[in-house]
C-alpha cells in the first residue's frame, strides 16, 4: 500500500474564480525516476463568479479631478463599471441621495478645438486613427458637443468644420486616392454620416480626410458656391474610463447624457444606480475601486512512494497542477504549498 500524504495548498486567483465542489484525480509524472503520483483535489465550484473589482465609497465631497487623485493614490482609480454585477457591489449610504462620481468622463482637452490622441479624440474614417498632423479648421465656438450627441463633423462653404449629430442628413465629400494622387468628390445626396461613409467606401475611397491647409483649400473651393454643409470623415467616440479600461458598458438615465449645461463632461451615479452627465467642477462623494484578490485553500490527498518533501518534486507538482487548473476555467492562479505541521 502506497503511503498517503496530506498537504494544504493556497491558491491566489487574480481574476475570476468559479466556486464548485468536486473531486479531481490527477496523475503526475516526475522526471526523477519516481513513480506516478496520484493526487486527489477537492475544491470549490458553483454558479457564481468571484468579483473582479472591489468598490469603496469615499465620503469626501470634491470635484472630479480631486477624486481621481485620491483614488489613484489609495486604490486603483475612480470606479470603472463593466457590468450590472459591478453596480450591485457599489453600496452607497442611504443618507446620500446626490450624485456620486464614477470614472466615466469626456475630457474636453482631448477634442474641444484640438486634434488630440486620446480615446475620445477626433479620428479619421479612412484610418480609424487620430490625426497625424494635428491640423484642424474649426468654426469659432466649435465643436461644442450640443446635446451630448454631436460626434460627427461637417464642412461649410468656407471649409470650416462643425460637430453635428451623426443622424442628421447632409451632403458629403468623398476622397479618391489612386496612382495620380488624391482628389475630392462632392456627393449631392442627403445622408446620415454612416450612410455617407458607406457610399464613399463603395464608390470612391472613403469620406474626406483633411490633414493640411492644401486639402482644406480644395474643400473650400468645392463648397464655396453652396449654401449647405457636407460631411467629412471626422468623428469621435465620447466617454472613456479614467483608468482607460475599454469597457463599453453604459447605464445612463433616460434622456442622458444631454450636456444641458454645455460643460457636462463627467458622470455621476444616481441613487437608482443610473448615470447622469454633470459638470466636473461639482463637489460630490465618489467611488474608488481596486482589483479583487481571492485566497482559498485546496486540500490535497496524494498517494505515492515518491519523496514529497523533495523541493524539486514539489515545484514540479505545483507547475502541473497550476496548468491543469487554468485549463479547467481560464483563471490565472498563483499557487504555493502550505504544509501543515506533523501531528504528534
Amino acid at each position: 500500500m502506497l503511503p498517503k500524504y496530506r498537504v494544504m495548498m493556497t491558491v491566489y486567483s487574480k481574476f475570476r474564480f468559479w466556486q464548485m465542489w468536486m473531486g479531481w484525480a490527477v496523475g503526475l509524472h516526475t522526471n526523477m525516476d519516481q513513480p506516478l503520483i496520484w493526487i486527489s483535489l477537492c475544491f470549490g465550484f458553483g454558479c457564481s463568479t468571484f468579483p473582479r473589482y472591489e468598490y469603496t465609497y469615499v465620503d469626501m465631497r470634491v470635484d472630479f479631478a480631486s477624486a481621481q487623485i485620491y483614488c489613484k493614490e489609495y486604490y486603483k482609480d475612480v470606479a470603472t463599471i463593466t457590468s450590472s454585477r459591478d453596480m450591485s457591489m457599489m453600496i452607497r449610504p442611504s443618507t446620500n441621495q446626490d450624485g456620486i462620481w464614477i470614472g466615466l468622463n469626456d475630457d474636453p482637452d482631448d477634442w474641444m478645438g484640438v486634434m488630440g490622441n486620446n480615446t475620445d479624440s477626433w479620428r479619421w474614417s479612412l484610418t480609424g486613427q487620430t490625426s497625424k498632423t494635428s491640423y484642424c479648421n474649426w468654426r469659432p465656438s466649435q465643436p461644442d458637443f450640443t446635446g451630448a450627441h454631436e460626434t460627427c463633423v461637417v464642412a461649410n462653404n468656407l471649409g470650416q468644420w462643425s460637430d453635428v449629430n451623426c443622424n442628421s442628413l447632409y451632403w458629403s465629400i468623398c476622397s479618391v486616392t489612386n496612382a495620380t494622387g488624391k482628389f475630392f468628390v462632392l456627393v449631392q445626396l442627403n445622408l446620415t454620416w454612416t450612410a455617407a461613409q458607406t457610399f464613399c467606401r463603395q464608390n470612391h475611397t472613403d469620406l474626406a480626410t483633411i490633414e493640411n491647409a492644401d486639402d482644406s483649400n480644395v474643400i473650400q473651393t468645392l463648397m464655396e458656391t453652396l449654401g449647405t454643409n457636407a460631411y467629412i470623415g471626422l468623428y469621435r467616440i465620447p466617454w472613456f474610463w479614467s483608468d482607460h479600461n475599454t469597457s463599453t458598458f453604459r447605464n445612463f438615465a433616460p434622456g442622458k447624457p444631454n450636456n444641458d449645461q454645455t460643460v457636462n463632461f463627467c458622470v455621476a451615479e444616481l441613487p437608482d444606480h443610473t448615470w447622469t452627465d454633470v459638470p466636473c467642477s461639482l463637489s460630490l462623494a465618489f467611488f474608488c475601486y481596486a482589483e479583487s484578490r481571492l485566497r482559498t485553500i485546496l486540500r490535497i490527498r496524494s498517494q505515492t512512494n515518491a519523496d514529497m518533501t523533495d523541493r524539486a518534486i514539489n515545484a514540479q507538482i505545483l507547475q502541473q497542477i497550476g496548468a491543469a487548473l487554468e485549463d479547467q476555467g481560464g483563471t490565472v492562479f498563483e499557487i504555493k504549498w502550505n504544509i501543515q505541521p506533523k501531528k504528534r
